[in-house]
């Protein structure tokens, strides 16, 4: 086939020590026997064979705890209930439509793509995932369709631990709706953010996360329309009692960054680490920023680093 000019040698299908595989821009073309006993991880990238090809190789590797499925164009309905993962990972496989797997021993599922129309996920087998990393990307548009899509989407996560969401390539506009529509994480104790934010979307995002203990930030740009007030926070439980460690990354001390700064170092009552990385500054700027930040801190002694 055009664009899949190289096939998988055949003998390496019953290979019986072979543990990791990673196969890129080809064609598996296995055989009627695959036989590979302590296969363990198992990377597949643009490779160009049938979604029925691909499920009938994962099926045959009964010790299979790895899965990364990354450009697979030809997957549409995904379903691996007769394998028991503990890392899943699908990125950018835009014409899967629905995924389903046996969560019971599913520690991270990694997932990048658009928001999903519905719900792409069914887990079976009482899931608990306690790691997931989301990256959303387009197209940009925030329909009551797409806010849906990403509040089924995060649910799937409702018991995570540690989460790392990522939207940067979603409008900024975008992004805010869809943070309104961020749901109750209980057991969250690690939060990382990339992506358009400010100090209500923030605000929003720390009422749902009760239990929140480190807080990481990664900002990528400035709202368009930032907000010219610091939300009230008397409610915002986590950040006045449990919030331990705040991470700013790419701290530049605009208007709406320096607003955020505020809310959560003027409230963060028990903060024992914070950690602010500025991007290329002149050194006059840098300490200048490192005074402001330092006076809005209302913990007593936490451990500073500015980098």
């Amino acid at each position: 086939l055009k664009g899949w000019s190289f096939s998988f040698p055949r003998p390496l299908f019953s290979s019986a020590v072979l543990r990791s595989l990673q196969v890129s821009h080809g064609r598996l073309n296995p055989p009627a026997a695959i036989v590979l006993p302590s296969l363990e991880t198992l990377h597949l990238t643009e490779v160009g064979d049938s979604e029925e090809t691909i499920q009938r190789l994962v099926s045959s590797c009964p010790r299979l705890a790895d899965l990364t499925l990354e450009s697979c164009s030809k997957l549409i309905r995904v379903s691996f209930l007769d394998k028991r993962f503990r890392r899943f990972t699908l990125l950018c496989c835009h014409s899967v439509v629905s995924v389903s797997l046996d969560a019971s021993e599913l520690h991270f599922l990694h997932y990048r793509g658009a928001v999903p129309a519905g719900s792409l996920f069914a887990f079976h087998g009482s899931p608990r995932i306690p790691s997931s990393t989301i990256k959303l990307c387009g197209p940009n548009q925030s329909s009551e369709k797409d806010l849906t899509g990403f509040q089924l989407l995060l649910e799937n996560f409702d018991a995570a631990k540690h989460l790392h969401l990522n939207f940067s390539r979603l409008r900024c506009s975008d992004g805010r709706k869809f943070i309104v529509g961020f749901p109750a994480f209980s057991s969250l104790h690690k939060l990382e953010l990339t992506g358009c934010l400010d100090s209500h979307s923030i605000t929003r995002v720390l009422q749902q996360t009760p239990n929140l203990e480190i807080l990481s930030l990664f900002l990528k740009r400035d709202p368009e329309h930032s907000p010219v007030t610091i939300p009230d926070v008397p409610a915002v439980l986590c950040l006045r009692q449990r919030l331990k460690e705040i991470n700013l990354v790419h701290y530049r001390g605009s208007l709406a960054q320096r607003m955020l700064a505020q809310l959560l170092l003027g409230n963060a009552l028990v903060l024992q680490a914070l950690c602010v990385v500025f991007p290329n500054k002149s050194l006059q700027v840098k300490t200048k920023l490192r005074t402001e930040i330092k006076g809005w801190v209302v913990s007593k002694s936490p451990k500073m680093s500015f980098l």
